[in-house]
């Protein structure tokens, strides 16, 4: 066997693992979203119960999400400048 079947033979056995990895960061991806999501709808509650009419809990929700899930380098570097 030559060099090229090596690597042939190598990719065959890692591409699974490539997609399994994928996988695990898809999940953790989707789980953070989830907490965000859940923390949102818990400043919403705390909004509404403070007697905020709901276009601005909504709002103050929408505002907590968009910030927790912008990257942290716009707010540096984007956001505030220009």
């Amino acid at each position: 066997m030559d060099e090229q079947d090596y690597e042939k033979q190598f990719e065959a056995l890692t591409d699974g693992m490539k997609t399994e990895k994928l996988y695990d960061a898809l999940a953790e991806r989707a789980n953070l979203v989830r907490v965000i999501a859940m923390h949102a709808a818990s400043v919403y509650k705390t909004a509404r119960r403070a007697g905020l009419p709901r276009k601005v809990a909504a709002a103050m929700a929408r505002d907590y999400f968009d910030y927790e899930t912008t990257p942290t380098s716009y707010y540096l570097v984007g956001k505030g400048e220009g």
